[in-house]
């Protein structure tokens, strides 16, 4: 699904990521990314993909607790495709959801 050759757009301006985390890496104190899983809420054409998101600090520890309470996470801003991945940078809108 994200072969290089896929007749995907190079980015997707302000995109709708919703779901769960799958992994999370911190880097140093500044924050880390994630990995989320895209599920039903999204962009139609980047549901089912895996996107990193670049986090702040403070978004990093929200993340991490809702990764521990499997509560899906929400992001708004541009993805873009970096060779076979999609990653937001710096989301301007970040929520952890309630369901």
């Amino acid at each position: 699904m994200l072969r290089s050759d896929d007749p995907t757009p190079e980015s997707y301006p302000q995109a709708l990521v919703l779901g769960p985390s799958l992994s999370l890496t911190r880097v140093g104190t500044d924050g880390g990314h994630i990995l989320v899983a895209a599920g039903p809420g999204t962009n139609e054409e980047l549901q089912g993909r895996q996107i990193r998101v670049q986090l702040t600090g403070e978004q990093y520890d929200q993340a991490a607790h809702a990764h521990a309470q499997h509560h899906d996470l929400i992001f708004q801003g541009t993805v873009v495709r970096q060779g076979r991945m999609y990653e937001m940078a710096h989301p301007t809108r970040f929520v952890v959801s309630s369901t």
